[in-house]
C-alpha cells in the first residue's frame, strides 16, 4: 500500500533512527527523468527519504496480507540518492537501502539489483541522477509477510530515496 509515497507515510510503520531523519519529499521530475516511467506525469516524484544519521539505521515496513504460502512473490523497488537527484548528478552507484523478509525463502537465483549506468535512450542521459532497481523473489511461508527496509548500509550523511515499491505473484 502506498508504494509511491504519495500520501506520505500512510501504511507504513516508521522508526526513524534519529530526530529529522526520516521523511517523504517530492521531486519534481524524478518519476519520469531517472526512472524512466513514459506517460508518468508527476508519478513517481514522492519519494521517503533516509537521511543516515550515526546510530540506529532509519526503518520502514509494512505487512503484506493475502499471500499465498508455499507460492513465490517478487518485490520491486527502487532506491536513489537524493542530492544526486535533486543536483542532477550522474553518479551511478549502489545505494545502501536494502530489504529484510524474515521467514520468507529468498530464491536468490531470480533476484538482482541492477545499478542504471546508462548513458543514451530516452531520458537516460548523464544529466539525471541514475537509480537501482531492486528485484527480490521469495517463496512466502504465511499468508502474511513482514517488508522491511533499513539504511544500515549507508554511508552517514548520505539522503537515501525509496519509491516504486511493488509486491506481485511471480510466476516460475
Amino acid at each position: 500500500a502506498n508504494g509511491d509515497f504519495a500520501e506520505g507515510l500512510k501504511g507504513w510503520t516508521a522508526s526513524p533512527g534519529a530526530e529529522g531523519s526520516l521523511r517523504t519529499a517530492t521531486v519534481a521530475g524524478y518519476g519520469r527523468a531517472s526512472q524512466g516511467r513514459w506517460g508518468a506525469g508527476d508519478g513517481g516524484d514522492t519519494v521517503c527519504v533516509m537521511v543516515r544519521k550515526p546510530g540506529q539505521p532509519n526503518r520502514i515496513s509494512q505487512t503484506a496480507q493475502g499471500l499465498e504460502a508455499g507460492r513465490a512473490y517478487c518485490l520491486q523497488f527502487v532506491t536513489a540518492d537524493f542530492k544526486d537527484v535533486a543536483a542532477k548528478k550522474y553518479n551511478p552507484r549502489r545505494y545502501g537501502i536494502r530489504a529484510v523478509l524474515d521467514g520468507a525463502e529468498i530464491l536468490s537465483d531470480k533476484s538482482f539489483v541492477h545499478v542504471d549506468r546508462r548513458t543514451a535512450g530516452t531520458n537516460q542521459d548523464q544529466n539525471v541522477g541514475k537509480i537501482n532497481l531492486h528485484r527480490i523473489v521469495f517463496r512466502a511461508s504465511s499468508p502474511t509477510q513482514a517488508i522491511v527496509f533499513y539504511d544500515e548500509e549507508a554511508i552517514p550523511g548520505e539522503e537515501l530515496i525509496i519509491n516504486f515499491v511493488q509486491l506481485k505473484p511471480y510466476l516460475e
